[in-house]
């Protein structure tokens, strides 16, 4: 998906030998998990259901396409900003709102057991003043 995003916001082809072997690569490796979820249908039980298990093995692909494509993106993107905009500004961007979403909406969802437990065994000044100290050395290790 890069290469094709890349064609059409950029105009440009991809250039390299070593490229065109990677772009070669990751077709072949997604034929071949296609490939082996079809054999994995084919000589599996048949006592189990394998209308489910197709529509399982089709949602898994689907997601992993719409996840490339999407890794693409994020990839084109990234270099026309870094290429239009001051790159300073897109880092900090990047980094401001990536720690917005990771401690705002991922750490609740995905930790919010593990957050809790922290607040209530180290109270909530101490677990604020854990959080500050993470995000320094986040702000140090990336200056």
């Amino acid at each position: 998906s890069t290469v094709f995003l890349r064609k059409m916001i950029f105009g440009s082809n991809i250039t390299g030998k070593g490229k065109l072997f990677g772009v070669l690569m990751c077709i072949l490796g997604g034929l071949l998990c296609l490939q082996g979820d079809v054999h994995h249908n084919q000589i599996d039980d048949t006592n189990r259901d394998l209308s489910h298990d197709s529509q399982i093995y089709l949602h898994g692909d689907l997601l992993a396409l719409v996840a490339a494509f999407l890794y693409g993106l994020n990839d084109v993107l990234a270099e026309y900003f870094v290429k239009n905009n001051d790159r300073i500004e897109y880092l900090g961007m990047l980094g401001l709102f990536g720690w917005i979403f990771s401690f705002c909406v991922q750490a609740p969802i995905l930790e919010g057991e593990a957050v809790r437990e922290l607040v209530t065994k180290f109270g909530q000044r101490q677990s604020d003043i854990m959080e500050s100290d993470f995000l320094w050395v986040l702000f140090l290790l990336f200056c």
